[in-house]
């Protein structure tokens, strides 16, 4: 088994099908965050598991979105399900 994306993002590289959720992964690290960034086939993959992650990257810095990446996969909370009138402030749940 490939050594997991969330420790280092190039590890997903690795994979010859990348799931959703070793995509999201990917995004658990600042470093992970620049890795992905370019790639936006990563991201929309891995906004089906967390679907604020675009609007996430879009708003804030690097690790503060690994934060909350982070926060999701260890099961912290579920994915917020909003309307795209709400404001970023009240995506981050802490």
């Amino acid at each position: 088994m490939p050594p997991s994306p969330r420790i280092r993002a190039d590890f997903l590289l690795l994979f010859d099908c990348p799931t959703r959720w070793e995509c999201l992964q990917a995004f658990a690290t600042e470093s992970g965050i620049e890795f992905c960034r370019p790639y936006a086939n990563i991201l929309k993959r891995a906004a089906s598991e967390l679907p604020e992650l675009p609007a996430l990257m879009d708003a804030l810095t690097a690790d503060l979105v690994a934060f909350r990446v982070t926060q999701f996969l260890d099961g912290g909370r579920q994915a917020l399900t909003t309307d795209a009138s709400l404001p970023i402030c009240d995506l981050i749940v802490n």
